[in-house]
């Protein structure tokens, strides 16, 4: 019984302790391209290189793609490298518009469980693939265009999900 008392009156203080000490422990070091945590700050893509990331739940990795003509298509190709992989994608065209939006949603149905789009032009499509994702959208305007990559979470997580990935832009 008096470990019971003991037990509860020391909870909340071993759980303020984890909470402030684990997260700093625990955290996942960002990707080389930050900070590229909204449009203004997009890390620059060239159209055919490959490049590797960290997307950080909380903290978006944008990227733009420059000099896309018009009618043209964009692919990105997503390969997962590893960590929990929940990602949600936005691309964004000229003048902010949004051509390819993930509804939000949380992985604990399963990892690798498949984004629904929320918005999307006709002709964009994320295709679920062994090694990650491609995602394909129109260009119908001329310029830069943007990909952001949000790590999701799940329901019950209690520290910042991470996902690994390599990253490449290919027009079509």
């Amino acid at each position: 019984m008096d470990l019971l008392r003991k037990t509860r009156r020391l909870g909340p203080l071993a759980l303020a302790v984890l909470w402030m000490g684990c997260p700093r422990v625990l955290a996942r070091s960002d990707d080389s391209f930050e900070p590229n945590d909204d449009l203004a700050h997009a890390s620059s893509l060239t159209a055919g290189q490959t490049v590797k990331g960290r997307a950080n739940q909380g903290n978006a990795d944008v990227f733009s793609l420059q000099g896309v003509p018009a009618g043209s298509r964009i692919l990105f190709r997503l390969e997962s490298l590893g960590l929990e992989n929940c990602p949600a994608f936005t691309v964004t065209g000229p003048g902010d518009q949004v051509l390819y939006r993930d509804d939000t949603y949380r992985c604990s149905k399963g990892r690798n469980s498949k984004p629904q789009p929320a918005q999307s032009v006709e002709g964009a499509a994320l295709t679920v693939v062994q090694t990650g994702y491609e995602l394909r959208v129109p260009a119908a305007t001329a310029g830069t265009h943007f990909l952001t990559i949000d790590e999701q979470g799940e329901a019950d997580n209690m520290f910042p999900l991470g996902w690994d990935y390599q990253l490449t832009a290919q027009l079509e």
